[in-house]
Formats: structure tokens, C-alpha cells, sequence
């Protein structure tokens, strides 16, 4: 990805804040895909601001790219595929439109995040 030790240091609390909204939202019992939605507009939004507060130079499609790696639904698509594949069309394809679903309320969260810290409004 090319990330510096500055998307590092600011990653940090990026990663500190979403990880703390996760464990919010279970301890609340919220729906897989609120919790997406919440913590990927956390994620957009603690990236604007600290870009520009901080005074080194730091890359926020990184930070914000590698924040959401955690929140993808990788396993979800994956058991699907197989879940097709063993001739469970049914329970293959519930699953990946599952994670299609989660995709796009991690994607919507992004975008809200971006309009709100100002990163798309320039």
C-alpha cells in the first residue's frame, strides 16, 4: 500500500476508536450491519480530522483503507461460495448477498464520514 510511519501514528487512534465503538455496539446488542455502518463513518470521519490537524503529512485513503480491512466480510463471501459450490444454492446465496449487503453499509458509512469531515467538499 506504501504507508508511511505518519499513517501509522495515525492510524493508532483511528484503530483505538473503532475498536472501542465494536465493543460498544455488541455490549448494546446492534445488528452487524449498524456496527459496520457506525464504525466505517467513525473511521472516514477520524481520518479527515486528523488530516487536517496534524502537522506531518499523512495519507487518508490509506488510513481509511486499511481501517476498514477488518470490517470486510471476506469469511461471509467465502462460506457462501462454498456454500454454492456443495450445491447449497439457497443458504450460498443468502450468504453472499449478506456480505454484498455489509460491502455497501460499510461503503454508505465511508461516504457519510468523507461528506461530514469535509474530505469530498473541498
Amino acid at each position: 500500500m506504501g504507508g508511511t510511519f505518519y499513517d501509522f501514528l495515525a492510524m493508532l487512534p483511528v484503530s483505538a476508536t473503532v475498536s472501542f465503538v465494536l465493543h460498544t455496539a455488541v455490549k448494546w446488542k446492534i445488528r452487524p450491519f449498524i456496527q459496520n455502518l457506525v464504525s466505517s463513518f467513525v473511521i472516514a470521519v477520524m481520518t479527515a480530522i486528523l488530516s487536517e490537524l496534524l502537522t506531518f503529512p499523512i495519507q487518508p485513503d490509506t488510513i481509511i483503507i486499511s481501517a476498514i480491512m477488518p470490517l470486510l466480510p471476506g469469511t461471509v463471501l467465502t462460506n457462501g461460495i462454498r456454500d454454492t459450490f456443495r450445491g447449497d444454492y439457497m443458504s450460498g446465496a443468502a450468504k453472499i448477498l449478506e456480505a454484498f449487503v455489509i460491502a455497501i453499509f460499510i461503503a454508505i458509512g465511508i461516504g457519510a464520514g468523507l461528506v461530514v469531515g469535509g474530505e469530498v467538499i473541498r
